[in-house]
């Protein structure tokens, strides 16, 4: 309470930019003297006994502040995902589209006939709204095989939205996808007239495949020479 005859101290104005679920607003708000020294040196999160936890994005004390970009959930929170991949076997040359985080592709190795004799490129997308969405695999090599679709889609229950669970990672849907093509058979279909050439005339369905793998797969890395 300011006694009479003295004006009140002047509080300084200083200008936030401050992150909200629906964007980022400019705010000014008056800050004591002490509590201006310690906004001024900010680089990351903050705290303030006035206004508490804001995800204030930066002290926007001269005009035009340029706002940080929010990390991707996917290099924020799991960046070790591409690396462990890496370092499984199943897969090689896996490399981001376009510097894209949420675009992989990489080739599948498969480990059992018919088609261990080539490699087979895949593409997996990933939701803005990843992990709590599930990821789309596709391939991208034309296979012969029931599970998969001539556009690269595949069957597999373990990415739709009934049966994702947000701790699934990358590496168990590639995973997955690979048993899917280890094991061809007529529990995962999306040909049905494959899975009826594979039930009623398998060596039929093998060596056509074999032939389709030949002449559409990629050569495997471990067979290329020097």
């Amino acid at each position: 309470m300011p006694t009479a005859g003295r004006a009140a101290p002047r509080v300084p104005v200083r200008r936030f930019r401050f992150r909200f679920p629906d964007g980022v607003r400019t705010a000014r708000r008056r800050v004591p003297k002490g509590e201006t020294a310690r906004l001024g040196a900010w680089r990351g999160g903050w705290h303030s006994p006035f206004w508490g936890d804001r995800g204030l994005l930066r002290p926007g004390a001269e005009p035009g502040g340029v706002s940080l970009p929010r990390p991707h959930p996917l290099t924020r929170a799991r960046p070790q995902e591409l690396e462990e991949v890496r370092r499984w076997g199943g897969v090689r040359d896996l490399h981001l589209v376009d510097r894209d985080v949420l675009r992989w592709r990489g080739l599948l190795l498969p480990n059992n006939p018919p088609y261990n004799t080539g490699a087979f490129r895949f593409e997996l997308t990933f939701s803005p709204h990843h992990p709590f969405e599930p990821p789309r695999a596709r391939l991208l090599t034309s296979i012969h095989h029931p599970g998969v679709l001539p556009d690269g889609t595949v069957c597999q229950p373990l990415t739709s939205p009934e049966n994702w669970e947000p701790i699934t990672c990358a590496t168990h849907v590639l995973q997955d996808l690979l048993l899917l093509l280890d094991n061809p058979g007529t529990e995962r279909v999306l040909r049905p007239e494959l899975a009826r050439e594979l039930s009623e005339r398998p060596e039929a369905f093998l060596h056509q495949a074999k032939e389709h793998t030949r002449r559409y797969a990629e050569p495997r890395p471990d067979t290329l020479g020097p």
